[in-house]
């Protein structure tokens, strides 16, 4: 007998092996398998998907000691999105008129209603005071901007069941010699509208902050997944109405009122997050102590999603800068806003804020930022903060202000002395495709290389700080995709190699020039320069790259032959970098100007 779907078992106590009594109510057809596979010992079900997949599963009921269940903590997932939200500005009303889904036990409730708040602040955030009928509620706050057809989300808080399993989870950990505590739940989408949490025991800056396991106590891996990691996150499809909801899906209320609101709160306790440790107003993940909490925080298919806010005033979903490691997998973080919506046709205005998707362990951290299958929808100023050891495979990062930000030092950790490796990022909507927080160790680095950023941005472009932080960086970023090649720019000189993957290799037209003005090797590839004859006093290049269009030329070296010294140039060849700038100086053009593209060396 196979059950007809996920929910056939759900009354059933326990199948533990052959011959077991089973309990309940059970709604069966087909054949169940005579043996009970290896592994499948008490608390164990069996549960088939639509097309009768069967698959042996753990039982809430069944959690080990080390796993604490968000909902024996009172957790209600009972989060919803409906995609036809509509209010009229100075009203409380909310309407859904075509799916009619409140009931009257959703008076306490929390929502979220994107494009009807204030400007910049853009999604309101408020209670259902009163069920007026199954299309109608009452809010504690009036809506400041009329729309309809807006994603809309309304759900209990949760966040008392999360900050309980995890505190449990955590004194667990450190009580028992293997160090583990995972916080659990079932698949579903949970509310969280708790207040952020500052000071001791946690000094971070969170709803829900991870404890801080003290030394000399074994380094703490602190789990936060769904009862079974099958249920793995994923991007949002463009033409969907409401965001993507997979796994353990989280949804905060978290967004400010205004830039300064957001900036003061920085500044007095870190980055808010829905999800952070310690962080580094209070001393962790700065230098020269390089203090940190002893805990690996390991996330799988989880998905945070925070409000909309067109001036990128929510909240980050996850600031680990303070934490010692991090392992994420299968992980979708995002807002709740959508492409087909219009919500992302202005990620210029995300420059108004300093909100981040995720912000990886600081500088200086514990050499595990393992990172595998992550999704930033977007809707952030920066969508991830990549720090040294980070490795990452397969991310995607889209409509942000900036889709990455490489740290060389940022809240006085310490300057990055290793490297960021990616093997695979899909980049898309945003206005900077990297920026360079920070120079890294004695002002080189940060180090950074991209296998392959693979991008729909028609014109390709990294910024720093204004710290001198692109010129000292270093690694290779080969960009592929959809986008115009010579449009390729940098906001400043940079030591980044940035290869256009459209280029072919071998030889190629010489780029026109006029003498004396240095001109840009715009191929964005190594290219071998052959030159003679014509009358010719110099020959410069630069070690740098980049600087958009002729602004912003970097130091040029003479690299001319000195028996030329004047007059015809003996045949040469010179090496010019991807970006990089050549000038040629004398009264006549060289006869041969021979270019092709390649390996340099």
């Amino acid at each position: 007998m196979t059950a007809t779907g996920y929910g056939a078992l759900s009354d059933l106590t326990r199948v533990a092996k052959s011959g077991d009594t089973m309990t309940g109510t059970l709604v069966l057809t087909g054949t169940l398998p005579e043996q009970v596979p290896a592994g499948a010992g008490s608390g164990k079900i069996w549960t088939s998907d639509a097309l009768g997949n069967g698959s042996w599963q753990a039982a809430a009921s069944s959690l080990q000691p080390w796993q604490f269940d968000v909902m024996a903590y009172g957790a209600k997932p009972d989060g919803r999105f409906v995609p036809d939200g509509a209010m009229q500005s100075g009203s409380p009303l909310l309407n859904c008129p075509n799916t009619t889904p409140f009931t009257s036990a959703d008076v306490g409730k929390y929502t979220i209603v994107p494009r009807v708040g204030a400007s910049g602040v853009t999604s309101l955030v408020a209670q259902i005071q009163a069920y007026n009928s199954p299309s109608q509620v009452t809010l504690n706050a009036n809506a400041t901007v009329t729309a309809s057809g807006v994603p809309m989300f309304w759900g209990s808080d949760n966040t008392s069941a999360f900050t309980s399993a995890e505190t449990a989870a955590n004194a667990y950990a450190q009580a028992n010699a293997f160090g583990i505590g995972a916080v659990t739940g079932p698949p579903g989408v949970y509310g969280l509208f708790g207040p952020l949490k500052t000071g001791a025991p946690t000094f971070g800056n969170a709803p829900i902050p991870l404890h801080i396991p003290g030394p000399p106590v074994n380094k703490v891996t602190m789990h936060l997944s769904p009862y079974n990691y099958e249920y793995a996150a994923t991007g949002a499809f463009w033409q969907q109405t409401v965001p993507q909801c997979t796994g353990m899906t989280l949804v905060s209320g978290g967004v400010f009122s205004s830039q300064s609101a957001q900036g003061n709160n920085i500044t007095a306790n870190g980055n808010p997050a829905v999800i952070g440790g310690p962080t580094p107003t209070n001393d962790y993940g700065t230098s020269p102590d390089l203090k940190y909490s002893n805990m690996n925080f390991v996330m799988r298919g989880v998905t945070i999603i925070t409000p909309l806010s067109a001036n990128g005033w929510n909240y980050c979903a996850v600031d680990l800068t303070g934490v010692a490691q991090c392992t994420i997998r299968d992980v979708n973080i995002s807002v709740t806003g959508t492409y087909v919506g219009g919500d992302f046709n202005n990620p210029v205005l995300l420059s108004g804020g300093s909100s981040k998707g995720i912000l990886l362990p600081a500088n200086g951290n514990n050499d595990i930022l393992d990172i595998e299958n992550l999704s930033i929808w977007g809707g952030y100023t920066f969508n991830i903060m990549l720090t040294e050891h980070a490795d990452v495979r397969n991310l995607r990062s889209l409509y942000a202000w900036s889709a990455m930000a490489v740290v060389g030092n940022y809240f006085n950790s310490a300057g990055a002395g290793h490297a960021v490796k990616i093997d695979q990022c899909s980049v898309e909507g945003c206005i900077y495709n990297g920026y360079i927080l920070g120079q890294g160790a004695a002002g080189i680095g940060p180090y950074i290389d991209i296998d392959q950023m693979d991008t729909e941005s028609p014109a390709p472009r990294w910024r720093d700080d204004n710290s001198g932080a692109l010129a000292s960086a270093r690694g290779t970023v080969k960009i592929v995709g959809l986008y115009t090649a010579s449009s390729i720019q940098t906001d400043a000189n940079t030591g980044l190699n940035i290869l256009n993957g459209q280029q072919a290799q071998g030889p190629v037209a010489a780029l026109s020039y006029s003498l004396g003005t240095p001109f840009q090797n715009t191929y964005w590839q190594p290219v071998r320069v052959s030159l003679a004859g014509g009358n010719v006093t110099a020959i410069k290049t630069s070690a740098l790259m980049g600087g958009p269009g002729g602004v912003g030329v970097p130091a040029l070296t003479n690299m001319t032959p000195a028996q030329s010294g004047g007059g015809a140039l003996p045949y040469s060849t010179f090496d010019l970098g991807p970006g990089a700038w050549m000038e040629i100086d004398g009264s006549v053009k060289p006869t041969t100007n021979q270019w092709s593209v390649g390996v340099v060396g």
